[in-house]
């Protein structure tokens, strides 16, 4: 299974990094609604203390009002279970789930044995006991119900705004990684691309990158590569049309060796089998010409053979006299003196 660099960079770095996104999220989440929950708790604990250790009377009004500030509702029933005042509407049947609410319990108002249907929405429940000076002449009991779906909207109108943070740092960073993690791998695209052209044949240099890094090291060193290896096949393709030059040339030659050799032969058969030829200076030159360009010819086949030249004395005076016998008739027929 292939799997690309970039899938291998973002992979665990976006592992690691919406990782801690998400606990710190949801950790910061947990301790901002738990917060805001014993806030809400407190803040009703106080209303039920006030209330409990109150010496006025409560009355409906009393009862609103609190109900106003807390965002409670209260019912307050006698001895016998039956509502004196109350800021909620009860029926007969809810009226039995009132009375039957326990006392406070060291679990707390927003605990899940308190939660009671009456109306048909749920509420926290909680029972206090109250004195014949706060209540009524015969109230006994003030029943404080907090509305759930309150707690709930507390809860989510502090969590919303974290997580909804947490989500955008994630995307943030899965950005952020992914034009990290493509400013790695569209340079090597570009390198693997310049190494399938060298594979091809065409050694085509890549525009250096600005970035002083081993990525940038990298591209200017395969641009120095594809610069020698351009080189070497200029020098391989020189000396190889050198070397069919070569060969043409020696073919050549050797075919103008045959040919001045024959014609050397034919010179020489003419000379001995014509009278009066041996004395003809014409013939001595063209002989001399055919040897001097046999020789020249011979030395030319022979460079290829890079064997060492042979070193043998002469004489002077033969040198000059066969040089003069050469230039000799050029010069006549120049009308040189």
């Amino acid at each position: 299974m292939r799997w690309p660099i970039q899938i291998q960079l973002l992979l665990w770095m976006l592992a690691v990094v919406v990782f801690g996104i998400v606990a710190a999220t949801l950790a910061g989440a947990y301790l901002a609604v738990d917060e805001a929950s014993h806030r809400q708790l407190d803040d009703l604990h106080k209303a039920c203390d006030t209330l409990a250790r109150a010496q006025y009377p409560l009355s409906q009004t009393v009862l609103e009002h609190l109900s106003g500030l807390s965002g409670g509702q209260f019912a307050l029933l006698d001895k016998r279970g039956q509502m004196v005042h109350g800021t909620i509407a009860v029926e007969r049947a809810d009226l039995e789930i009132l009375r039957s609410i326990p006392e406070p319990s060291g679990d707390g108002l927003f605990s899940r044995e308190h939660i009671v249907r009456i109306g048909g929405r749920d509420y926290f429940g909680e029972q206090l006991a109250l004195t014949a000076r706060t209540g009524a002449a015969d109230a006994r009991r003030l029943i404080v119900l907090y509305p759930k779906h309150r707690w709930w909207s507390v809860a989510r109108s502090v969590a919303v705004p974290i997580l909804v943070a947490g989500g955008v740092t994630t995307l943030a960073a899965m950005l952020v990684s992914a034009l990290v993690a493509g400013r790695f791998v569209r340079p090597i695209r570009v390198l693997r691309n310049q190494a399938d052209a060298i594979a091809d044949g065409r050694f085509v240099q890549v525009d250096s990158p600005r970035r002083n890094d081993e990525i940038g090291d990298l591209t200017r060193s395969i641009n120095r590569m594809t610069q020698r290896l351009s080189q070497y096949e200029d020098e391989v393709r020189r000396n190889e049309r050198l070397r069919v030059l070569g060969q043409l040339g020696a073919g050549i030659a050797h075919q103008l060796r045959n040919a001045a050799a024959g014609a050397t032969m034919a010179v020489e058969l003419h000379e001995r089998e014509t009278p009066g030829a041996a004395d003809d200076e014409s013939l001595g030159i063209a002989l001399r010409q055919l040897r001097l360009m046999e020789s020249h010819l011979q030395r030319f086949l022979s460079l290829g053979r890079m064997e060492p030249s042979a070193r043998e004395p002469i004489d002077l005076e033969t040198l000059v006299r066969d040089v003069v016998s050469l230039v000799g008739p050029a010069c006549r027929h120049g009308k040189i003196a």
